[in-house]
Order: structure tokens, then sequence, then C-alpha cells
């Protein structure tokens, strides 16, 4: 591994205003190797951290933390820019974000890691901007075609927003979908607790029909039998009202025929006198 002294950095495509952190950057000059290429780096961080761009990969560290990524470029999944944040999603899913002082810095840094990430797509792409640097790939090699570097981005910008609005909703029918296979699994537990309350209701409903049936049945029992008593109380005294009245008719004819019989005696007496 060669020793990388500070006049190397003179090659580098500095972005940004902030110098670069000596401690930083010397660890980051010792991890660079022979056969490989500084393109670009930046200081950040109030100057406290560096990002340096290689031909094969992004290296972050800082003068405090040391080492803070060490990524290939063909283990970057996602690249971009979040205002004046540096976002860099892993194909194994680890997100970095790191804030800079300016917009230009970062978008900057994008397309140079999608011109190393891309070079045979990339090797025309702001060739001749004083902001910007061609592909140290494209520098050893030559391209016949080529998608513009910008297009790149924007294509990168739109699948990770595309990804941020449909990882949520697949989240989401994902949930739906457990609930209701959840649902349709509890459907014959729930059928038969509903068929066991409704035979329970039906039961109870019969029950209590039969009951207010076997009252009705013992009030009718209990009127009839009082109309019963009723009738025979009246006949009872129909009976004695009219004995009486027989007793009363025989006791006038008893008393009309004395008086007859007293009536003929006293005429025949006044005829024999």
């Amino acid at each position: 591994m060669a020793q990388r002294n500070r006049s190397d950095r003179d090659d580098l495509f500095v972005f940004g205003d902030e110098d670069l952190n000596d401690e930083a950057a010397d660890l980051i000059d010792r991890l660079i190797r022979d056969d490989e290429i500084a393109v670009a780096g930046a200081g950040f961080d109030f100057e406290t951290k560096v990002i340096a761009v290689t031909d094969r990969r992004v290296i972050i560290a800082s003068g405090n933390e040391g080492l803070l990524l060490n990524l290939p470029h063909d283990d970057i999944n996602v690249i971009r820019r979040d205002g004046r944040t540096l976002v860099i999603r892993s194909k194994s899913g680890d997100e970095h974000r790191h804030r800079f002082g300016k917009d230009d810095t970062v978008q900057g840094l994008v397309e140079t890691v999608l011109r190393e990430k891309y070079p045979r797509e990339s090797q025309a792409a702001g060739a001749g901007s004083p902001t910007r640097r061609p592909s140290a790939q494209g520098e050893r090699r030559s391209n016949d075609d080529y998608t513009p570097i910008a297009e790149k981005v924007k294509f990168w910008e739109e699948q990770d927003r595309i990804n941020q609005e449909l990882i949520p909703r697949v989240i989401r029918q994902h949930e739906l979908l457990t609930q209701h296979l959840s649902d349709h699994e509890m459907l014959p537990v729930v059928a038969a607790a509903a068929a066991r309350e409704a035979v329970a209701q039906a039961q109870a409903e019969t029950q209590r029909q039969l009951e207010e049936a076997q009252a009705l049945n013992q009030e009718l029992a209990s009127q009839l039998k009082q109309s019963r008593t009723e009738r025979e109380e009246q006949k009872k005294q129909h009976q004695e009202e009219l004995s009486k009245l027989r007793l009363e008719n025989r006791t006038q004819k008893i008393i009309a025929t004395a008086a007859g019989a007293a009536a003929v005696a006293a005429i025949i007496i006044a005829i024999v006198l």
C-alpha cells in the first residue's frame, strides 16, 4: 500500500469551500492503493470530515471518529442529493446521510460517483465544465455510446422517489393481506360462536314463550274454575228462591182453601140458623 504525501492531494478535484481535514485526509490516503485513482474530494462538517471519490469506491473519514465509510461503487445501490445532504444507500440496505455546506457540493459529488460507477456512460459528460471532472476510468478506456450523467442522476432520484412512495404501500398491503388471512382463519371460530349464540337465543325465546303459555293456561283454568263456582252458586240461589216461591205458593193455596172452607161453613151455619 503506497503512502501518499500532502502534494498528492493537489491532484484531487476538491468540491466546496471547506479545507480538507489533515487527519481524515491522511487516513484516506493510507487506504488508497497504487492501482486506484483518487478523483475528487471535499471537506465538510466544519472541516472535521473528508469524503474522497476514487475510480473504485467512496471513502469518508473523520478527524475525530476515524473511518466512517469505505464503500465500493459496485455496492452502491442509490446515491442522491437531498438538499444539502448526501444520501448513500448500499445494496445491503444500509443508509448513510452526511450534510454539506452547499447544494452544489453535494450535486458535484453525486455526479462524480455516478461517472465512476458508470464510466462507459459518462465519459463525455461535462468534460469541458470547470465544475466537473471526467471519469478516471474513462481516461483509461474508449467509449462509443453513453448516457448523459444528468439523466442518470434524474433516473436514480426518480427511482428513489418511487421507492419511497411504493415501500409504504407495499407494507400496508402486506398488513392488510395478513389481517385478511387472519380473519379467514378465525372465520370458522367466529361462525361457530355466532351459531351457538343464535341457538342459545332461540332456546331462551322458546322457554320464555312456553312459560308465558303455561301462565296463560293456569290463568284460564283459574277463570274457568271461578266461573263454574259462580254458576253453581247462582244455580243454588235460583233453586233456593224457587223452593221458597213454591213454599209460598203452597201456603197461599192452603190459606185460600181454609178461607173457602170457612166461608162455606159460615154459609151453612147461616142457613141452618
